[in-house]
């Protein structure tokens, strides 16, 4: 499988290879290439993600009705109280660039729960599902 992106300056290209049982991936830059493993892939997300934080314009802060997202189906989460402030930390698991914390302060996490249930009840109601 390989993709490609080009950009202005050079040409970079990923390519998935499989031996003797693991998997490596080979990113091209240019004339320029390392042969990646699943920890070096998890470093370089780890890094790209927060360069990507300070660069401008910054991400969004709204998703955009004209993009296509990748879905995470029934992602793991996990929750818990922050050790030190009046928020709630929730951690979700994306396949491809791992576990993602977010601090959500009260007032935000309980709008997440209202906005939730809204939903779920939508759910609920449009496939006929009992109260």
């Amino acid at each position: 499988m390989l993709s490609s992106s080009r950009s202005s300056i050079q040409t970079m290209r990923t390519q998935f290879i499989r031996k003797e049982g693991s998997s490596t991936v080979r990113l091209e830059i240019g004339k320029h290439f390392a042969e990646l493993n699943t920890s070096d892939v998890d470093a370089l997300i780890e890094q790209l993600s927060a360069v990507r934080a300070v660069l401008q314009p910054a991400v969004p802060a709204h998703v955009s009705r004209r993009r296509q997202y990748a879905i995470e189906i029934d992602p793991c989460w996990y929750a818990e109280p922050h050790p030190a402030s009046e928020s709630v930390v929730l951690f979700l698991r994306d396949t491809g660039a791992g576990w993602a914390g977010f601090a959500i302060p009260r007032t935000g996490a309980l709008r997440l729960r209202d906005g939730l249930a809204r939903y779920i009840h939508a759910v609920e109601t449009r496939l006929g599902l009992p109260n």
